[in-house]
């Protein structure tokens, strides 16, 4: 073949075997390509340095022309060249995960909320507020301190409502931005924020983060379960965008709004919020309740096409390190309880009250489940999609046994067969 007896792939594009078909990650575009049964052996015996000819030779039924021409292909791509020279191509080991992660620090300052939403992950209401077992001032210190010395870089302040402990959150704030952190953020409805407030803020380059419903005021405050709230918080958006203060804003998704949420997200970008999401609620707190979603809405949750978002080297490295959510996100309740996640409220990896926040962020406990990637969960382990796959596991896991491995009940992807399931059937 003249020079073209050995292929490799490039040093950005990894073959992934899964139980029958293969993927290619193409880390430098970012694309991920499904790789049928036989395409997948050729190729990973190719990645072992093994000579094309005697492979194919090796094969039964195939068509040697169309498979060098996908070969070829492959390279056209970009994703591997040809060699007269045997190489064999493994995945590196990977880099410096202090180099690529991006910790983030949530901060509980109270269970307190002066609204009371439907689907609240965090069962925040007004009797909540007022709590003495609630963190001291001299803890969150010593926390924001460590984690910054761990090498996080982003702290967000949620609740509750966080601006019912504002007198703490303008002590904190401050104190984060000295420090260095890059990114403050504080998750808020809105609806106690003052013009001084914003302000202070916007010295110290605050970020904010808001829920909002509908467009409809009355829907929106059929959520919140407060009336007036969806004219207190449109005024203060309006206020946000006016100074400048970079928002985010989450629609989040449930039976009492699902009809107009492409009108409410229009809505706010026609006020001019340029990042705006919608989502869908999450089983956690009042969350769980079953009045809150319906049959068309779980749909809309199934994966039964390979869509995936693009993947990038780092990326690809946390996931197969751990968990894309419980490597880099940690929370902090408001009684000093580290959980993995912002919506887990039932696993407590320590305390901070009692152990330092270093101790627990590099405890046992609280590996387990940053080290939780899909190589770990059942049937996704033999899933060729198992490091592009966004992963949730508290909507996953079985609840009834608080059984963190099951596959998540949204992908109709059976690696087993290689084929997707596009129908659904609800019990």
């Amino acid at each position: 073949m003249g020079g073209r007896e050995y292929f490799t792939l490039s040093s950005d594009c990894f073959l992934i075997k899964g139980a029958l078909r293969g993927a290619l990650y193409d880390l430098k575009s970012g694309n991920v390509f499904s790789v049928d049964e036989t395409s997948a052996q050729i190729l990973e015996r190719l990645n072992f340095g093994e000579n094309l000819s005697l492979i194919l030779g090796d094969v039964d039924g195939i068509n040697k022309e169309k498979a060098i021409d996908y070969v070829n292909a492959l390279e056209n791509q970009g994703l591997g060249s040809w060699s007269a020279v045997s190489t064999k191509k493994e995945i590196p080991s990977p880099p410096d995960l202090n180099k690529i992660l991006k910790y983030v620090l949530h901060l509980e300052l109270t269970t307190g909320c002066n609204l009371r939403c439907l689907h609240c992950y965090n069962e925040s209401e007004i009797s909540k507020l007022h709590n003495n077992n609630e963190v001291s001032l001299d803890d969150w210190r010593r926390v924001i301190t460590e984690a910054y010395q761990i090498g996080c870089r982003r702290v967000q302040f949620i609740g509750g409502e966080p601006f019912l402990k504002w007198k703490l959150m303008r002590e904190l704030i401050p104190f984060a931005y000295d420090i260095g952190y890059i990114s403050i953020e504080v998750s808020t409805n809105g609806t106690l924020i003052t013009k001084k407030d914003l302000n202070f803020l916007k010295e110290y380059n605050v970020k904010l983060a808001f829920s909002f419903y509908s467009y409809k005021p009355q829907i929106h405050d059929l959520i919140t379960t407060k009336k007036g709230s969806w004219k207190k918080t449109l005024q203060v958006i309006r206020l946000v965008l006016k100074m400048r203060i970079p928002l985010r804003i989450s629609v989040v998704e449930m039976r009492q709004n699902k009809k107009e949420i492409g009108e409410t997200i229009n809505f706010l970008k026609f006020l001019g919020v340029e990042k705006v999401r919608s989502g869908l609620v999450e089983p956690a707190g009042r969350g769980c309740n079953i009045d809150l979603v319906d049959c068309d809405i779980f749909a809309k949750q199934l994966l039964n096409k390979p869509y995936f978002a693009k993947i990038n080297k780092n990326i690809f490295w946390r996931n197969k390190a751990g968990h894309n959510c419980f490597l880099e996100q940690i929370s902090i309740g408001a009684k000093g309880d580290v959980y993995p996640c912002l919506e887990e409220r039932k696993i407590s990896c320590g305390n901070i009250k009692f152990t330092s926040f270093v101790d627990i962020f590099f405890s046992e406990n609280a590996k387990k489940f940053q080290v939780l990637n899909k190589d770990k969960i059942e049937i996704c382990k033999d899933c060729e999609y198992r490091y592009c796959c966004f992963d949730c596991r508290v909507r996953a896991k079985d609840f009834l046994e608080n059984d963190y491995y099951p596959k998540p009940w949204w992908c109709h992807y059976d690696p087993y067969t290689g084929k997707w399931i596009d129908t659904y059937r609800f019990i």
